[in-house]
Protein backbone atom coordinates (compact mmCIF):
# COMPACT_ATOMS: atom_id res chain seq x y z
CA UNK A 1 0.00 0.00 0.00
CA UNK A 2 1.65 3.47 -1.17
CA UNK A 3 2.35 5.83 2.28
CA UNK A 4 3.11 9.63 2.61
CA UNK A 5 7.14 8.52 3.76
CA UNK A 6 8.27 9.92 0.41
CA UNK A 7 6.46 12.80 0.49
CA UNK A 8 8.28 13.46 4.30
CA UNK A 9 11.38 13.26 3.37
CA UNK A 10 11.52 15.08 0.52
CA UNK A 11 9.77 17.88 2.64
CA UNK A 12 12.18 17.33 5.32
CA UNK A 13 14.88 17.63 2.84
CA UNK A 14 13.79 21.13 1.80
CA UNK A 15 13.10 22.42 5.23
CA UNK A 16 16.86 21.70 5.78
CA UNK A 17 18.03 23.78 2.68
CA UNK A 18 15.41 26.60 3.56
CA UNK A 19 17.43 26.82 6.81
CA UNK A 20 21.07 26.26 5.60
CA UNK A 21 19.68 29.07 2.80
CA UNK A 22 20.09 31.68 5.96
CA UNK A 23 22.94 30.91 7.47
CA UNK A 24 25.12 30.09 3.95
CA UNK A 25 24.23 33.27 2.61
CA UNK A 26 25.89 35.40 5.29
CA UNK A 27 22.53 35.75 7.91
CA UNK A 28 21.94 34.55 11.66
CA UNK A 29 20.59 30.71 11.25
CA UNK A 30 16.74 32.78 12.13
CA UNK A 31 15.01 30.75 8.87
CA UNK A 32 11.21 31.40 8.87
CA UNK A 33 9.65 29.15 11.86
CA UNK A 34 12.70 30.37 13.97
CA UNK A 35 11.35 33.64 13.94
CA UNK A 36 7.50 32.79 14.23
CA UNK A 37 8.68 30.82 17.58
CA UNK A 38 10.70 33.24 19.47
CA UNK A 39 13.73 31.58 17.84
CA UNK A 40 13.37 28.33 19.75
CA UNK A 41 12.10 26.01 16.30
CA UNK A 42 14.43 26.10 13.16
CA UNK A 43 12.72 24.08 9.84
CA UNK A 44 15.76 22.17 9.61
CA UNK A 45 15.94 20.77 13.20
CA UNK A 46 11.92 19.41 12.45
CA UNK A 47 13.49 18.31 9.23
CA UNK A 48 16.22 16.16 10.81
CA UNK A 49 14.23 14.49 13.45
CA UNK A 50 11.73 13.78 11.12
CA UNK A 51 14.30 12.25 9.21
CA UNK A 52 15.26 10.13 12.27
CA UNK A 53 11.86 9.47 13.24
CA UNK A 54 10.81 7.98 9.71
CA UNK A 55 14.24 5.75 10.01
CA UNK A 56 13.55 4.40 13.39
CA UNK A 57 10.12 2.97 12.15
CA UNK A 58 11.12 1.44 9.05
CA UNK A 59 14.90 0.01 10.10
CA UNK A 60 13.01 -1.88 12.99
CA UNK A 61 11.02 -3.13 10.10
CA UNK A 62 13.84 -3.78 8.49
CA UNK A 63 16.06 -5.46 11.23
CA UNK A 64 12.58 -8.07 12.01
CA UNK A 65 12.45 -8.73 8.39
CA UNK A 66 16.36 -9.88 8.12
CA UNK A 67 17.81 -13.19 7.94
CA UNK A 68 20.75 -12.19 9.17
CA UNK A 69 22.53 -8.89 10.57
CA UNK A 70 24.79 -9.41 6.99
CA UNK A 71 21.53 -8.60 4.93
CA UNK A 72 20.72 -6.11 7.33
CA UNK A 73 23.86 -4.38 7.21
CA UNK A 74 24.50 -4.71 3.30
CA UNK A 75 20.90 -3.28 2.66
CA UNK A 76 21.88 -0.27 4.97
CA UNK A 77 25.24 0.42 3.36
CA UNK A 78 23.53 0.09 -0.16
CA UNK A 79 21.50 2.54 0.85
CA UNK A 80 23.96 5.20 1.93
CA UNK A 81 27.18 4.67 0.75
CA UNK A 82 26.79 4.72 -2.95
CA UNK A 83 25.18 8.30 -3.47
CA UNK A 84 27.66 9.36 -0.26
CA UNK A 85 30.61 8.03 -2.29
CA UNK A 86 29.61 10.29 -5.69
CA UNK A 87 28.80 13.56 -3.28
CA UNK A 88 32.27 13.30 -1.55
CA UNK A 89 34.04 12.35 -5.34
CA UNK A 90 32.83 15.07 -6.85
CA UNK A 91 33.06 17.43 -4.68
CA UNK A 92 37.32 16.42 -4.46
CA UNK A 93 37.08 16.42 -8.46
CA UNK A 94 34.96 19.91 -8.52
CA UNK A 95 36.87 21.42 -5.47
CA UNK A 96 40.08 21.80 -7.54
CA UNK A 97 38.63 24.33 -9.79
CA UNK A 98 37.53 26.18 -6.76
CA UNK A 99 41.10 25.99 -5.06
CA UNK A 100 42.92 28.93 -3.54
CA UNK A 101 45.86 27.90 -1.81
CA UNK A 102 49.67 28.11 -2.34
CA UNK A 103 50.11 24.37 -1.65
CA UNK A 104 49.32 22.32 -4.89
CA UNK A 105 46.02 20.69 -4.78
CA UNK A 106 47.11 17.40 -4.48
CA UNK A 107 49.82 18.09 -1.83
CA UNK A 108 47.00 19.22 0.17
CA UNK A 109 46.66 15.90 2.83
CA UNK A 110 42.87 16.91 3.21
CA UNK A 111 42.39 16.64 -0.35
CA UNK A 112 43.59 12.58 0.07
CA UNK A 113 41.81 11.82 3.39
CA UNK A 114 38.74 13.64 2.56
CA UNK A 115 36.74 10.38 0.78
CA UNK A 116 38.16 8.07 3.12
CA UNK A 117 37.36 9.76 6.04
CA UNK A 118 33.62 10.91 5.19
CA UNK A 119 32.76 7.13 3.75
CA UNK A 120 33.76 5.70 6.74
CA UNK A 121 30.20 6.29 8.33
CA UNK A 122 32.16 7.33 12.02
CA UNK A 123 33.43 10.53 11.34
CA UNK A 124 33.60 13.69 9.32
CA UNK A 125 35.80 16.10 7.44
CA UNK A 126 34.24 19.19 6.45
CA UNK A 127 37.24 21.26 4.97
CA UNK A 128 39.55 21.09 2.73
CA UNK A 129 41.85 23.99 3.41
CA UNK A 130 41.58 26.23 0.37
CA UNK A 131 37.99 25.85 -0.97
CA UNK A 132 35.42 28.25 0.04
CA UNK A 133 37.50 29.86 2.51
CA UNK A 134 35.94 33.22 1.45
CA UNK A 135 32.19 32.34 1.60
CA UNK A 136 30.14 33.56 4.15
CA UNK A 137 30.34 30.79 6.31
CA UNK A 138 33.81 29.81 5.92
CA UNK A 139 35.33 26.86 4.53
CA UNK A 140 33.00 24.09 4.84
CA UNK A 141 32.08 22.01 2.01
CA UNK A 142 29.07 20.14 2.98
CA UNK A 143 27.91 20.64 6.53
CA UNK A 144 25.13 18.57 5.96
CA UNK A 145 27.20 15.22 6.60
CA UNK A 146 27.16 15.59 10.39
CA UNK A 147 24.15 13.42 10.89
CA UNK A 148 25.21 10.18 8.97
CA UNK A 149 27.58 9.06 11.42
CA UNK A 150 24.88 9.79 14.10
CA UNK A 151 22.48 7.40 11.59
CA UNK A 152 24.87 4.66 11.24
CA UNK A 153 25.29 4.59 15.25
CA UNK A 154 21.20 4.42 15.39
CA UNK A 155 21.69 1.46 13.15
CA UNK A 156 24.11 -0.12 14.93
CA UNK A 157 21.97 0.16 18.39
CA UNK A 158 18.75 -1.37 16.30
CA UNK A 159 20.74 -4.11 15.28
CA UNK A 160 20.65 -5.70 18.54
CA UNK A 161 17.00 -6.39 18.14
CA UNK A 162 17.67 -9.11 15.67
CA UNK A 163 19.02 -10.92 18.62
CA UNK A 164 15.55 -10.97 20.27
CA UNK A 165 13.29 -10.04 17.50
CA UNK A 166 11.41 -13.05 18.36
CA UNK A 167 10.24 -11.54 21.92
CA UNK A 168 8.22 -8.53 21.05
CA UNK A 169 7.38 -8.06 24.80
CA UNK A 170 11.36 -7.87 26.02
CA UNK A 171 11.68 -5.32 22.76
CA UNK A 172 8.31 -3.07 23.32
CA UNK A 173 10.00 -2.51 27.22
CA UNK A 174 13.67 -2.11 26.12
CA UNK A 175 12.86 0.16 23.49
CA UNK A 176 10.00 2.08 26.18
CA UNK A 177 12.94 2.31 28.75
CA UNK A 178 15.31 3.73 26.11
CA UNK A 179 12.77 6.43 24.88
CA UNK A 180 11.87 7.54 28.69
CA UNK A 181 16.02 7.46 29.77
CA UNK A 182 16.80 9.73 26.02
CA UNK A 183 13.47 12.27 27.12
CA UNK A 184 14.50 12.41 30.21
CA UNK A 185 18.13 13.84 29.70
CA UNK A 186 16.84 15.99 27.10
CA UNK A 187 14.56 17.67 29.24
CA UNK A 188 16.57 17.50 32.31
CA UNK A 189 19.75 18.32 30.90
CA UNK A 190 19.63 20.37 28.13
CA UNK A 191 20.73 23.27 29.44
CA UNK A 192 24.08 22.00 31.21
CA UNK A 193 25.18 20.60 28.12
CA UNK A 194 24.71 23.93 26.80
CA UNK A 195 26.55 25.21 29.88
CA UNK A 196 29.90 22.23 29.37
CA UNK A 197 30.19 23.20 25.71
CA UNK A 198 29.24 19.58 25.31
CA UNK A 199 26.24 20.13 23.42
CA UNK A 200 26.53 18.31 20.09
CA UNK A 201 28.55 15.38 21.49
CA UNK A 202 25.73 15.21 24.55
CA UNK A 203 22.43 16.39 23.79
CA UNK A 204 22.67 15.20 20.08
CA UNK A 205 23.23 11.95 20.20
CA UNK A 206 20.58 11.75 23.31
CA UNK A 207 18.24 13.88 20.95
CA UNK A 208 18.70 11.58 17.97
CA UNK A 209 18.22 8.16 20.17
CA UNK A 210 15.09 9.57 21.66
CA UNK A 211 13.56 10.05 17.86
CA UNK A 212 15.22 7.25 16.32
CA UNK A 213 13.63 5.39 19.30
CA UNK A 214 10.51 6.47 18.87
CA UNK A 215 10.21 5.71 15.57
CA UNK A 216 11.24 1.99 16.59
CA UNK A 217 8.66 1.75 19.91
CA UNK A 218 5.91 2.87 17.12
CA UNK A 219 6.50 0.59 15.06
CA UNK A 220 7.15 -2.13 17.73
CA UNK A 221 3.66 -1.12 19.04
CA UNK A 222 2.32 -1.69 15.60
CA UNK A 223 0.65 1.50 15.21
CA UNK A 224 0.09 0.79 11.54
CA UNK A 225 -2.56 -1.42 12.46
CA UNK A 226 -4.60 1.58 14.29
CA UNK A 227 -7.67 2.81 13.45
CA UNK A 228 -8.53 6.05 12.39
CA UNK A 229 -4.84 7.26 11.75
CA UNK A 230 -6.27 10.32 10.59
CA UNK A 231 -8.08 11.44 13.30
CA UNK A 232 -4.84 10.22 15.56
CA UNK A 233 -2.75 12.51 12.94
CA UNK A 234 -4.83 15.72 13.13
CA UNK A 235 -5.71 15.77 16.66
CA UNK A 236 -1.56 15.19 17.13
CA UNK A 237 -1.39 18.33 14.60
CA UNK A 238 -4.04 20.05 16.55
CA UNK A 239 -1.45 19.71 20.34
CA UNK A 240 1.42 20.32 18.60
CA UNK A 241 0.39 23.84 17.23
CA UNK A 242 -1.25 24.19 20.55
CA UNK A 243 2.43 23.22 22.29
CA UNK A 244 4.25 25.75 19.91
CA UNK A 245 1.73 28.76 21.75
CA UNK A 246 2.22 28.05 24.83
CA UNK A 247 5.63 27.76 24.87
CA UNK A 248 5.77 23.65 25.59
CA UNK A 249 6.84 22.49 22.44
CA UNK A 250 10.64 21.84 24.13
CA UNK A 251 9.18 19.00 25.83
CA UNK A 252 6.30 17.78 24.10
CA UNK A 253 7.33 17.32 20.98
CA UNK A 254 9.66 14.52 22.12
CA UNK A 255 5.91 12.36 22.19
CA UNK A 256 4.19 14.86 19.70
CA UNK A 257 6.08 15.14 16.66
CA UNK A 258 6.84 11.17 16.43
CA UNK A 259 3.65 10.65 16.46
CA UNK A 260 2.35 12.87 13.65
CA UNK A 261 5.12 12.11 11.54
CA UNK A 262 4.51 8.26 11.50
CA UNK A 263 0.65 8.28 11.97
CA UNK A 264 0.62 11.18 8.83
CA UNK A 265 3.61 9.03 7.15
CA UNK A 266 1.03 6.02 7.66
CA UNK A 267 -2.03 7.45 5.60
CA UNK A 268 -2.22 7.23 1.92
CA UNK A 269 -3.17 10.73 1.12
CA UNK A 270 -3.75 11.39 -2.37
CA UNK A 271 -0.94 12.77 -4.87
CA UNK A 272 1.11 12.65 -2.05
CA UNK A 273 1.44 9.35 -1.71
CA UNK A 274 2.33 8.61 -5.48
CA UNK A 275 4.67 11.12 -5.21
CA UNK A 276 7.52 8.64 -4.94
CA UNK A 277 5.97 6.87 -8.37
CA UNK A 278 6.54 9.81 -10.44
CA UNK A 279 9.76 11.40 -10.12
CA UNK A 280 11.71 8.92 -7.30
CA UNK A 281 12.84 9.21 -3.58
CA UNK A 282 15.18 12.51 -4.05
CA UNK A 283 15.32 13.08 -0.30
CA UNK A 284 18.80 11.87 0.38
CA UNK A 285 20.02 13.22 -2.52
CA UNK A 286 18.41 16.97 -1.94
CA UNK A 287 20.60 16.40 1.81
CA UNK A 288 23.26 15.05 0.44
CA UNK A 289 23.98 18.27 -2.96
CA UNK A 290 22.13 20.75 -0.89
CA UNK A 291 25.08 22.57 1.31
CA UNK A 292 28.12 21.90 -1.60
CA UNK A 293 25.61 23.42 -3.82
CA UNK A 294 24.74 26.25 -1.57
CA UNK A 295 28.21 27.09 -0.92
CA UNK A 296 29.75 26.83 -4.42
CA UNK A 297 27.09 29.30 -5.42
CA UNK A 298 28.10 31.52 -3.00
CA UNK A 299 31.52 31.47 -3.64
CA UNK A 300 30.56 32.71 -7.16
CA UNK A 301 28.16 35.69 -6.71
CA UNK A 302 26.85 37.03 -3.07
CA UNK A 303 23.15 36.16 -3.06
CA UNK A 304 20.37 36.55 -0.59
CA UNK A 305 18.57 34.08 1.21
CA UNK A 306 15.56 33.91 -0.72
CA UNK A 307 18.09 34.27 -4.07
CA UNK A 308 20.35 31.08 -2.69
CA UNK A 309 17.29 28.75 -1.32
CA UNK A 310 15.54 28.87 -4.96
CA UNK A 311 18.20 28.36 -6.73
CA UNK A 312 20.19 25.65 -4.72
CA UNK A 313 16.57 23.74 -4.50
CA UNK A 314 16.28 23.76 -8.03
CA UNK A 315 20.22 22.67 -8.72
CA UNK A 316 19.70 19.91 -5.48
CA UNK A 317 16.18 18.47 -6.65
CA UNK A 318 18.04 17.98 -10.44
CA UNK A 319 21.28 16.42 -9.42
CA UNK A 320 19.13 14.47 -6.84
CA UNK A 321 16.42 13.28 -9.38
CA UNK A 322 20.13 11.90 -11.71
CA UNK A 323 21.54 10.37 -8.12
CA UNK A 324 18.31 8.55 -8.06
CA UNK A 325 17.58 7.41 -10.78
CA UNK A 326 21.23 6.22 -11.89
CA UNK A 327 22.81 5.71 -8.87
CA UNK A 328 20.92 4.53 -5.92
CA UNK A 329 18.08 2.68 -7.40
CA UNK A 330 20.52 0.56 -9.15
CA UNK A 331 22.37 0.03 -6.47
CA UNK A 332 19.10 -0.87 -4.11
CA UNK A 333 18.94 -3.93 -6.78
CA UNK A 334 21.92 -5.23 -5.41
CA UNK A 335 19.75 -6.13 -1.74
CA UNK A 336 19.14 -9.63 -2.64
CA UNK A 337 22.83 -10.80 -3.01
CA UNK A 338 22.83 -12.51 0.27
Amino acid sequence: MKNNFDFLRLLFSILVIITHSFVLSGMEEWDYLCVLTGQNILLSSIGVKGFFIISGFLIYKSIIRSNSLIQFYWNRLLRIVPALFIVVFLSVLFGSLLYNSPIPYLQNTAVWTYIPINLSLFMNQYYIPGIFEHNPYKGSINGSLWTIPYEFKMYIFCSLIFFIKNKLSSIRVILTGVFITSFLINVLYFQQFKNLGTYASGILISDFICMFSAGNLLAALNIDQVKHLSIMSLLTFVLLIVSIVTHTFEYTHYVLLPLLVITFGLLSTPILSSIGSYIGDLSYGIYLYGFPVQQTLMSFQTFNQSELMIYSLGISIILAFFSWHIIEKNALRLKNIF
